[in-house]
């Protein structure tokens, strides 16, 4: 969770965990916007 003032709220396995996957989550969103799979392959409609 991110709080209100921008910083990571608790994470049971660490702020380090919770950061990468909201990278992780960034990222992926990014590619499923242009259409492209995490793998770099085009995905179908």
């Amino acid at each position: 969770m991110i709080r209100a003032d921008g910083n990571f709220g608790e994470y049971r396995w660490g702020s380090t965990r919770k950061q990468a996957m909201i990278v992780w989550e960034a990222h992926n969103l990014t590619l499923s916007a242009v259409g492209t799979s995490a793998d770099g392959r085009a995905q179908r409609p």
